[in-house]
Parts: C-alpha cells; structure tokens; sequence
C-alpha cells in the first residue's frame, strides 16, 4: 500500500510500532518514489525494526528527515543505520536518534555516519547514554571533516563529563559551521571550568545550551 501512495511525509509516531511492524513499514517505503521524511518516534521497533529499516532507506537517495526517536535502538541497529545511511550519495539532512540506548559503541557508528554521509545538517542524540569516548568520537570526526555539514548537535541529558566538554571545545575551535551545540543535563560535567573556553569571543555558534552544571 505505501508503495503506491503519493506522500512526501509519514508520520507514524505513538503508534506503537514493533520491530515486525517497521519491517513492513520498511518494505513499503523502498520504492516509494515520492516519500522524503519518515517519523517513527515513540514505538518499539528495536534494533531488529532499525536494521530493516536501514537497509530499505538505503535505497531512497532523497530522504531529508529521519526521526527515529525513543524507539529502543542500541548499538547494533546503530551500527546498521551507519553502514547503510554512511554513504556520500544518500540524502539525510536531519536525523533524529534521541532517547535511544546507543551508548558510547552507537555514538561511534553515529560518528562513522556522519564522517560518510556529509548531508547531514542537524543531529539530535539527546538522552543515548553516550559519555567521553562517544562524545569525543563525534566531536573529532566533525573537527577534521572539511566536508561537514553540520549546523546542529544535540548531546543533552547524556553522561559526558569533563573529557567530553573538552573535545567539544576542541571542535568549536576548528569547526565553523556548527552554530549549535547542546550540551545541557550532563551531570559529569564537573565545574563552569570546563566549560568556560566555550564563552570566549571567538566561538561562531548561535547557541550553546550547557545548564545544570554540579
């Protein structure tokens, strides 16, 4: 039935999709010629229904927004949507994995997505469990990516500390074109200290989101 429909949106959010449901989600969309945005956010499609998912979308070139949002997706669904999505010629200008349990081994895969898809324009991992070694494998990827399009980051309400906060620093310092970063809800980030190189002139960003400090 998706197939044959003429949409360029989808939105099925709250539905309470499963992994089975996304793999019949999935199937539909391949070759749907038309669709460009795609929101599942708060079902339960697991790492089985973002494995399936990846490998469908990987044949959509034009996608602009993918919100998979609170959906249960760990490492290994992450790392299928890296492998898939992770492509040069695959359109992903917004892409949504918030309230996932990603980890630090899902914030690399994401890292790895972005360092091959140089699409991507905003990237939300708010509440993933992600801590230094995720924090510090995306920050270092978008630092030295001249091809980067990143204008947002969203790593709110994760387990970054201080090593974390420092290589975001060192990304602002050597990347122009985020204008974003949310850093906010992090409670590993011990002292404005950490932070303070962040508030010198300098730093061309339009938001910069670090509340909740201990």
């Amino acid at each position: 039935m998706l197939e044959k429909l003429n949409i360029k949106s989808l939105n099925l959010s709250r539905n309470k999709v499963s992994g089975v449901g996304a793999e019949e989600i999935a199937k539909g969309i391949a070759t749907n010629a038309s669709l460009t945005e795609l929101n599942l956010e708060d079902n339960q499609i697991d790492n089985h229904g973002a494995q399936t998912l990846a490998a469908n979308l990987a044949l959509k070139p034009q996608l602009t927004l993918l919100n998979l949002n609170g959906n249960n997706i760990g490492p290994e669904g992450a790392r299928a949507l890296a492998e898939h999505l992770g492509n040069a010629e695959r359109s992903l200008p917004e892409l949504n994995l918030s309230r996932n349990p990603l980890g630090n081994d899902g914030a690399i895969s994401i890292a790895n997505l972005l360092k091959a898809n140089p699409s991507v324009t905003s990237v939300a991992l708010s509440g993933c469990n992600i801590g230094n070694k995720g924090a510090q494998a995306i920050a270092e990827v978008l630092a030295h990516d001249e091809k980067s399009a990143v204008t947002s980051l969203d790593l709110s309400n994760n387990d970054i500390g201080n090593e974390g906060a420092l290589a975001i620093e060192k990304l602002l310092k050597s990347n122009a074109t985020i204008l974003s970063v949310n850093l906010s809800n992090n409670k590993n980030i011990t002292g404005a200290d950490s932070l303070a190189p962040l508030l010198k002139p300098g730093f061309n960003f339009h938001a910069l989101s670090i509340n909740r400090i201990v």
